[in-house]
């Protein structure tokens, strides 16, 4: 097992580069420089700094060759899961009522995992050795770094690395990162009152569920697909939530949502109608493996006040 902390990166073979997120529109991307990540790529608004991300794809993962090995389960840590930043692009399309919503699909949607290390401050990097340890909670420098370290691997034993006597090598509240060119598909709803779903567990819970049908539908497992939302605008400026759907291999599923539209929502109803009559959520209805994280989250009660028997009628 690796200890915590002790990662073997090689910042010399992948560039450090910027991920952004804006908060007016709810687009996403990556770029190789801060002066590209400092404004939307969509709606041209400036991103605020605690919406960019220093990040470094690592090309691997090593203990120091020094570290003692234990078996202590109690010096294990939780580093805890952050959700995926995910963007689709291209052109809007009205549901078949277009006054229930609307929806897009793209094979170029940007999806971007990070980590920023077990107090979400992210990590030290030594740029000349490849050492790597969380920052404190309060976004200071580890222990580590606050005296002389040493190498991360090296064949002579035990020696000092030379980016003790340089701090500008060792770069502060950097996150472990990776992008991904996958298939995306963006659904924004809309009630029969005509007020746009923006309740985040409402669209959190109809995004699993039509996760799980969509799925089905294509006669995969659930598994091959991702699902969040987001805090997005509506076609008329408002505030919304967006559902999203994505491949996670970028097999070309999420991308076929339009041809389903007429089953989607009947079957992700199907599965809000619980057989085992839950309060929230359970493994009957839209609890699964890959809902662990935000079993909280989900309550299909919420989801079914939006996807009622009139609402698919109308969008029929």
């Amino acid at each position: 097992m690796i200890e915590y902390g002790i990662f073997l990166l090689h910042p010399t073979d992948h560039a450090l580069r910027w991920a952004w997120r804006c908060r007016h529109c709810g687009a996403s991307g990556s770029s190789a420089s801060l002066a590209l990540a400092q404004a939307c790529h969509a709606c041209g608004q400036p991103i605020a700094p605690e919406d960019r991300r220093e990040f470094l794809e690592p090309a691997g993962f090593a203990v120091d060759l020094f570290e003692e090995p234990t078996n202590d389960v109690t010096t294990q840590h939780f580093v805890p899961v952050e959700p995926a930043w995910v963007d689709a692009q291209g052109e809007w399309h009205p549901l078949p009522n277009p006054n229930l919503g609307r929806f897009r699909v793209t094979p170029s949607g940007h999806l971007f995992h990070h980590s920023r290390g077990i107090h979400g401050t992210g990590y030290a990097l030594c740029l000349e050795c490849g050492r790597a340890e969380p920052m404190t909670p309060e976004g200071e420098l580890p222990e580590k770094f606050l005296k002389p370290h040493y190498k991360l691997r090296s064949r002579r034993g035990n020696q000092y690395c030379a980016g003790s006597d340089n701090p500008w090598k060792i770069k502060k509240g950097i996150a472990l990162g990776h992008t991904a060119v996958t298939d995306v598909a963006e659904l924004q709803l809309r009630t029969l009152d005509g007020v746009w779903v923006s309740d985040p567990v409402a669209a959190q819970t109809l995004a699993v569920a039509l996760r799980d049908a969509l799925a089905e539908l294509i006669g995969i497992q659930a598994s091959e697909l991702g699902c969040d939302t987001k805090e997005a605008r509506s076609e008329n400026g408002t505030r919304s939530r967006s559902i999203l759907l994505y491949d996670r291999f970028a097999a070309g599923y999420a991308s076929s949502v339009e041809r389903y539209l007429d089953q989607l929502f009947l079957l992700a109803k199907r599965r809000l109608d619980c057989p085992a009559g839950c309060d929230s959520a359970c493994p009957h209805c839209v609890l699964d493996f890959d809902q662990r994280f935000i079993a909280d989250a989900l309550d299909r009660h919420a989801a079914l006040a939006v996807l009622t028997d009139a609402w698919l009628a109308a969008l029929r």
